[in-house]
C-alpha cells in the first residue's frame, strides 16, 4: 500500500472530479479566485499533495503498529476467536479525521467517494464498513482492513499504564480466558512488551502537521471521523481539479 499509495492517487491520473454542488456552475475565472479564497488561510503550495504527504506518513505510522501487535501477538500467543467482530460491532469505536484521511482517498481512488458520503450522512454509530455475518450474531469482518485507524489496530494486542505506572494488557473480554491470563502475566511482568495505546494512538493521529490541523486531534465516532475526512478530501480534490 505504501509503496503504491501516491501514484494511485495522483490528482493528474485520470479525469474524475468531485464537485460540490454550490461550484459546479462557475466559470473558470471565478473557480479560480474561488479555489484561492475557499482554502484555509495559510495554505501554501499544492494542498493536495500535502495532504498526500499527510496519508503517507499516517499510513507509515500505522504499519508500525501493525508490526509491534504482530510481534506481541506471536510472543504471547494471543489471538482473537476466529471470525469474530464483536469490538468492530460496538457503537463506541473511535478516531480522528485525520486517521481516516488515507480511507478517504482509497474511497476517491475507487470512484466510490460521493456514495459513501450518502451513506454516511445516514448511518448509526457502527462501523460502516463492518460486515456481519449473517449466520451469527458476533462473526464477521472488515472490509477496509489494509486503511483501518489506530484503535482497531491496538485493541486487544496493547498495553496501558495504571496507576502505579506498570503495564498492564488491555484486554478484550471475548478473548480465550488462558491465553488472556498467559498475556496479561508476561506485560504485568516486563517478560513482552506490548505497544503501548496512548502512545501510538497518539502517533497515528499527529503523524503530520501538514494539511491535517484540527482533523488531528478530534477524536469521534469512526463513522462521523470518515465523514470529516471524505469532505477534507473532496473539497481539495475538487480545487486541485480546478486548477
Amino acid at each position: 500500500i505504501l509503496s503504491s499509495h501516491r501514484q494511485k492517487l495522483s490528482p493528474l491520473q485520470g479525469t474524475q472530479r468531485v464537485r460540490h454542488s454550490s461550484s459546479s456552475s462557475s466559470s473558470s475565472s471565478s473557480s479560480s479566485s474561488s479555489s484561492s479564497s475557499s482554502l484555509p488561510s495559510g495554505e501554501t503550495g499544492d494542498p493536495l499533495e500535502s495532504l498526500h504527504d499527510d496519508i503517507d506518513a499516517t499510513m507509515a505510522v500505522l504499519a508500525e503498529i501493525d508490526t509491534k501487535t504482530s510481534a506481541f501477538q506471536m510472543q504471547s500467543g494471543l489471538s482473537c476467536p476466529e471470525g469474530c467482530g464483536r469490538c468492530c460491532h460496538s457503537p463506541t469505536v473511535e478516531a480522528t479525521p485525520s486517521e481516516m484521511l488515507p480511507l478517504a482517498a482509497e474511497l476517491h481512488r475507487r470512484g466510490e467517494a460521493e456514495v459513501w458520503l450518502e451513506k454516511l450522512n445516514n448511518v448509526g454509530d457502527v462501523c460502516i464498513f463492518f460486515a456481519k455475518d449473517s449466520n451469527s450474531d458476533w462473526k464477521g469482518r472488515c472490509t477496509v482492513y489494509p486503511w483501518r485507524p489506530s484503535l482497531c489496530r491496538l485493541f486487544g494486542f496493547s498495553s496501558r499504564r495504571n496507576k502505579d505506572g506498570q503495564a498492564e494488557l488491555v484486554e478484550c473480554s471475548h478473548m480465550e480466558k488462558g491465553q488472556l491470563e498467559k498475556a496479561s502475566a508476561v506485560v504485568r511482568e516486563d517478560i513482552v512488551t506490548a505497544p503501548d495505546t496512548s502512545l501510538h494512538a497518539m502517533r497515528a493521529r499527529m503523524a503530520s502537521p501538514g494539511q491535517t490541523g484540527q482533523l488531528q486531534v478530534d477524536v469521534m465516532n469512526i463513522n462521523r471521523a470518515l465523514l470529516v475526512a471524505l469532505d477534507k478530501y473532496s473539497t481539495l480534490r475538487y480545487f486541485a481539479d480546478q486548477s
